[in-house]
């Protein structure tokens, strides 16, 4: 890596962590669980055991840590006393060379991971979640398919893949095999779930209703490719729904004859009552007394008619970061719902000019001028808001407006020396 790529990354790091995208690069929903171990690069992809396994969808309820909010996906390969075992896509390895970097840049790498069954009960057990299993109504060939396709991801050349936050994650990657192992039998997969209109965005934040802060990173941080319309098949980007789909499919087999695609439900742990909840008190004081120093500020620096320059460098320093980790976003991470993102008009790299030139008399017009631009900048995205195709939550108008109170408060004391 070069020197320039190392102190990006090193950068990205504090960045990402200030936006909130750092529990983003852990949670991005196919959690990383850890009762998984790496898969056995000699697996043997040309044999297919006798008799076939009962194969099963298994839905792990949300944990207590951020990168657990949707819960995870497996599916349990049981042989009876020969063998059980789980099979999820959700590995990745946070302490890997340059994970920020690599995150924020859109390279992300995920594997499959391979587990016996009782270490996956027991992992879970310990962490409080729940685990549902869903037996599949699947003919023979059809497991030989899934088993086919099991092997060939558990080949050295395809245990690692490219992830994206909803669309190839730890919860599509099994239902894709199952999807595959269908038609490979003539058959296919329907769902009967009713339509509802709704959004990646829509989705998220209501996984993650309890955890409002994390949500904001992901309002700022992603812009409106995450608020097209989706149906009931994007929507198993998350585990979670993906549990309550499965249970609406059926397959209609090449003879027209239809059979539900879960033959059994059963819970195999319930989640714990003494499982540790998310404490957002001390981000909410965060917030609120960061939203009241800046009209506070405000008011006394248009009352004196003086602006505060301390508290202008600190804010636009935040805000000039920040703005440098969503303008990698937008203009180089190869993240596709990263790009096109309006938070732009508000945090951006620009708002550097403030504590960079406010101490020089010599760039005081230049200074001026910045926070003219900005007032109308941050105005007209705020006023733009409801025509917007991007979902712009009241956090975000709430973050949105101190740069815009600054801005408007330094032009009108500057006009009335």
């Amino acid at each position: 890596m070069s020197q320039v790529q190392h102190i990006i990354s090193r950068i990205s790091s504090l960045l990402v962590a200030f936006v909130l995208l750092l529990p983003a690069a852990a949670a991005a929903q196919s959690s990383a669980e850890p009762q998984a171990v790496a898969a056995d690069a000699s697996a043997d992809a040309g044999t297919i055991a006798e008799p076939l396994p009962v194969i099963s969808l298994l839905t792990v309820g949300p944990g207590s840590k951020i990168y657990q909010l949707e819960g995870h996906t497996a599916l349990r390969l049981n042989y009876g006393s020969d063998a059980d075992i789980t099979v999820n896509w959700g590995m990745f390895d946070f302490a890997a060379p340059n994970f920020i970097y690599r995150f924020v840049k859109g390279e992300t790498d995920y594997r499959i991971g391979i587990s016996p069954m009782q270490y996956t009960m027991i992992e879970y057990a310990y962490q409080g979640r729940s685990i549902v299993e869903q037996t599949l109504n699947l003919t023979d060939a059809e497991k030989r398919e899934v088993i086919r396709l099991i092997q060939e991801n558990l080949l050295p050349e395809n245990q690692v893949y490219r992830y994206n936050y909803v669309k190839d994650n730890c919860a599509t990657r099994p239902l894709a095999i199952i999807e595959k192992a269908i038609r490979a039998d003539s058959a296919a997969l329907y769902f009967n779930m009713p339509h509802v209109e709704t959004t990646f965005r829509r989705e998220m934040r209501q996984y993650h209703s309890e955890h409002p802060f994390y949500q904001l990173g992901i309002d700022i941080a992603l812009g409106s490719g995450i608020d097209k319309p989706i149906g009931p098949r994007e929507q198993a980007f998350a585990p979670i729904y993906l549990d309550d789909l499965a249970a609406s499919a059926y397959i209609v087999g090449s003879d027209n004859a239809e059979r539900p695609l879960v033959e059994s439900t059963s819970t195999l742990l319930a989640e714990s009552p003494t499982m540790q909840s998310n404490d957002n008190a001390i981000w909410w004081i965060i917030f609120c007394a960061w939203l009241a120093a800046v009209v506070a500020t405000t008011a006394i620096d248009l009352l004196r008619r003086k602006s505060s320059r301390w508290f202008d460098v600190v804010l636009f320093s935040i805000y000039g970061i920040g703005g440098i980790v969503i303008t990698f976003l937008v203009f180089v991470s190869s993240h596709e719902a990263t790009s096109p993102n309006l938070n732009l008009f508000w945090i951006n790299p620009l708002a550097l000019i403030v504590p960079i030139m406010i101490w020089s008399k010599k760039t005081r017009n230049l200074l001026f001028y910045y926070h003219e631009v900005n007032a109308v900048l941050v105005a007209t995205f705020l006023l733009g808001i409801p025509f917007y195709a991007q979902s712009v939550s009241w956090m975000t108008v709430a973050l949105a407006t101190a740069p815009l109170l600054r801005s408007i408060s330094y032009v009108i004391n500057q006009r009335n020396k």
